[in-house]
């Protein structure tokens, strides 16, 4: 089978052989030979560091490689096996120039679906607010999916009785 842009091939699926029937034919067989596809689009987005934490991409903030973006297609939060995935790069293939955080996730299948990045530790979301993904509707190709993370910091010290009110700890 040729496939045709934004058809996914589902069978066969001879995973180490190839997307194809093997066949033998002796003479005055006959043969049929079923193929299975999926309209399926694909997913683009860029993630970046949201250094001031406001949720939106300010000129300066890097871009980050090495994070997995992914469609969960079983409504879990979480990445499974068989879903969707793609890895952030160090540059968009696609483009000319140098887009750190780009991220392209191919032949996702028409349909309503979330999509989430796994939070790597030490990070808090910042974009989409409120820690959450996406809920889209895959019946084109759909890009700006975006994912900002600021690092996450913290305060510490001691809270004592100060007996004597001079305002030191001893």
């Amino acid at each position: 089978e040729v496939i045709i842009p934004n058809w996914t091939q589902t069978f066969p699926r001879i995973l180490g052989d190839g997307d194809t029937h093997s066949v033998t034919l002796q003479s005055g067989d006959k043969l049929t030979a079923d193929f299975g596809n999926v309209l399926a689009f694909d997913l683009r987005g860029i993630k970046w560091n949201d250094l001031n934490g406001n949720g939106r991409r300010d000129a300066g903030e890097p871009g980050l490689a090495d994070w997995t973006i992914f469609v969960d297609l079983i409504p879990n939060g979480l990445l499974d096996k068989g879903e969707p995935f793609a890895v952030t790069q160090l540059d968009n293939p696609d483009t000319v120039g140098d887009e750190t955080g780009f991220y392209v996730i191919r032949d996702v299948p028409v349909g309503r679906f979330n999509v989430y990045e796994v939070l790597q530790d030490g990070w808090l979301q910042t974009k989409p607010g409120g820690g959450t993904g996406y809920l889209i509707n895959v019946d084109d190709e759909v890009s700006e999916l975006d994912f900002g993370n600021v690092k996450a910091g913290g305060i510490s010290g001691v809270k004592w009785n100060d007996v004597n009110a001079n305002g030191v700890f001893e």
